[in-house]
This record gives C-alpha cells, sequence and structure tokens, in this order.
C-alpha cells in the first residue's frame, strides 16, 4: 500500500529544475517504493511514463453512445431500472432511455454524491417505482434522502471530528455507508441515519498497528457494495482497494501504483470504481483518463477506454467562485454498470456517456 509524500522546497537549483521539467513535460508518474505504515508517509518516489494504450488489447467494444446536455456534473447513479440520474448543481435529472428528464427534484444543496435504492417490491407502473426510489443524495457534510410522492426530502448530518465531506455513497438494504473524506472514514448508518458504526482503514501489512484514517482527495473516495455484503473502497491515496465486512474487519487489499497497465498510475487512483455482476471491478483513473476491468481479487483483465483530455473549458463571465466540484467533475471520467454487465462512461468534458460490451469469448 502507498500513498502521496508532500515535497518540501530546500534549495538546489538543479533539484528544482529537474522536476520542473518532468512535471511540465507530463512524463511524471508517482512511484513508491514503501508502503502505508499507519500514518507515516513513504520516503522515495520516481518518475515514469505511463503504459501506451494503443499497445494494449481490449476485450470491449463500444456499442452506443449519446449525447448529456447538462452542465455542471457532480454527480451520478444507473438506478436497477436503467434509468440514469445525474446530479447537476442542486438539481437531480432523470434520464430515460427517450431522454425524458425529470428536473422537479432538487435536493437543499449542491450534490456531492448520488445513490439510488432499490425501490419498493411490487410497484406495478413506472410511476409508482420512481416514487417508491430512495435517492441518497451527499451534499457536503450532509445526506439527503429523497422519498415518496414529490421526494419529500429529510436529512442528516455526518460525525466527526472534522467537517465530513460526503464523496460517495453506497446502500444495500437497510445499510447506507458514506464515504467521508473530510474525516477520512466510511460511516455506516441504516436508512432512518441511525449511525451503525464507522470503518478506517486496516495496515493490511501489519494487523496489530492501529487502524487509521483513509488517505483521500477531498473529491476521490469511492465505495461500492454487493450482495455478498463486502464493503469495497478505493483508498485512492494508497493506490489500491481495500475490502472489509459491513462491520469494518478487513478482508483483503489489492492493487498498486504503477505505470504499467496493470497498476494505477499517477496519484490517488482509482478515483471511480464500479462493480460487475460477477463481482468483478470497473475502474476509471484520472490523470490518464482510462477505463480498464479487474477480476473479483483484483488481477487486470481488459482496458475499456481511454478519453483524451483538455483543460476544462471557462466561460468568460464565469468568476472566481466557480464551483471547485463542477471544475473537478469536469476532468475526470466516472463508470457505473448494469445488471447485463455493460460498462456505462460518463465523460462530463465531452458530455455525453458511452456503452461499453465484453466482446464474445
Amino acid at each position: 500500500m502507498q500513498t502521496l509524500q508532500t515535497n518540501r522546497w530546500t534549495g538546489g537549483i538543479a533539484v528544482f529544475s529537474a522536476l520542473a521539467v518532468a512535471v511540465v513535460g507530463g512524463l511524471a508518474a508517482w512511484r513508491f517504493s514503501e508502503g502505508l505504515r499507519g500514518d507515516s508517509l513513504p520516503g522515495e518516489f520516481r518518475f515514469a511514463p505511463p503504459a501506451a494504450p494503443e499497445a494494449v488489447e481490449s476485450s470491449w467494444r463500444e456499442v452506443e453512445r449519446f449525447p448529456i446536455d447538462t452542465d455542471g456534473i457532480t454527480a451520478w447513479a444507473l438506478d436497477p431500472q436503467g434509468s440514469i440520474w445525474i446530479a447537476a448543481g442542486s438539481r437531480l435529472i432523470r434520464h430515460d432511455g427517450a431522454m425524458v428528464t425529470s428536473d422537479s427534484i432538487r435536493p437543499p444543496e449542491t450534490a456531492t454524491a448520488l445513490a439510488v435504492a432499490l425501490p419498493v417490491a411490487g410497484a406495478e407502473d413506472a410511476e409508482s417505482r420512481m416514487e417508491d426510489t430512495y435517492l441518497f443524495v451527499g451534499c457536503g457534510d450532509q445526506v439527503v434522502v429523497l422519498h415518496g410522492p414529490g421526494f419529500t426530502a429529510r436529512q442528516w448530518k455526518l460525525p466527526g471530528w472534522q467537517t465530513g465531506h460526503a464523496a460517495s455513497i453506497a446502500v444495500d438494504g437497510d445499510n447506507v455507508f458514506v464515504a467521508d473524506s473530510g474525516n477520512g472514514v466510511v460511516w455506516r448508518f441504516d436508512r432512518g441515519g441511525n449511525l451503525k458504526n464507522e470503518i478506517r482503514s486496516a495496515n493490511f501489512q501489519d494487523p496489530s498497528k492501529p487502524r487509521s484514517k483513509f488517505w483521500t482527495p477531498r473529491e476521490f473516495f469511492p465505495i461500492a457494495v454487493a450482495a455478498d455484503e463486502v464493503l469495497r473502497v478505493a483508498h485512492t491515496g494508497a493506490l489500491c482497494v481495500e475490502t472489509y465486512t459491513y462491520d469494518g474487519d478487513p478482508l483483503t487489499t489489492w492493487g498498486e501504483g504503477s505505470s504499467q497497465i496493470e497498476g494505477f498510475y499517477g496519484c490517488c487512483n482509482p478515483c471511480r470504481f464500479a462493480l460487475l455482476p460477477d463481482g468483478g471491478y470497473v475502474t476509471a483513473e484520472k490523470g490518464v483518463a482510462r477505463v480498464k476491468v479487474y477480476s473479483p481479487t483484483g488481477e487486470f483483465e481488459s482496458l475499456v477506454h481511454v478519453a483524451s483530455r483538455t483543460p476544462p473549458a471557462r466561460s468568460e463571465d464565469a468568476d472566481g467562485d466557480q464551483d471547485e466540484a463542477e471544475k473537478l467533475a469536469a476532468r475526470w471520467l466516472d463508470v457505473a454498470t448494469d445488471a447485463a454487465g455493460r460498462v456505462y462512461v460518463l465523460d462530463p468534458q465531452q458530455k455525453q456517456i458511452r456503452i461499453f460490451e465484453a466482446l464474445p469469448q
């Protein structure tokens, strides 16, 4: 396991110039020689370019793409009926197959995370299923739950010793997990907002050492759950994925920082991930903007997609207070999967969703 170290400039023109050339040239990738040890940071890094994507064979093909005419996307989710929910600022928009939208559903603040829970069993029509849907919306240090006719809102505040930030939400039955990058923990609530327990990062190399916070950037702390009742956490600062029981007992860890296609390139990846029906992982990375598939145990299987990247456009009348979440969301890919095992790639910068399916074996 690895994490990012902040360098302090201590003088020496040659050292500074070498680092500047490496960064400006776009050849930098953080690669660390030792793992995370509690709250300590590694002491060595080196630069290396990423593997060329054209040299990697993909076993996936694009089958569909469509535009998303929405600015400022900050979160999204795919519900079990195949509808796509998009959070844009304080608006929630549902796109169905015909791209019909309903933007009358509004959380009280800018959404930073979104999860759509299973509808109540027995709903007979689409409108009933929509009203029975639970929308869990992260809004900074709060979770807003929208449910029932008119999507009545209720909310609870994240606990913790620092100001919370709901970076990701995952729901399984009565369990609502919130990845709080402000406090570096995952909170487990019930649907009523009652706290069940908190989950901290385990030291997998030395389990006798105390648990510590997850080292993650503010916006990049994705989590996921499945029917096996295992919580998956992307410990992005350590360039790995960790798994836990719902009570927080550590299970496994996989992943490493590397310039090779099998690893996670750069700083703080995978920035997003989703689960396939067989338990495999679909990951998205920032920096190189690529989507990959890993097995349920973390072995690299295939490259799915690589996107070109340019700095996000800025309108002439934009002021200096443009929301940071919107700027970040415009730069990084996000991923979701459906029950058929297809991969959905959201590209906010290109304002489109691309759908991929695995090639026949």
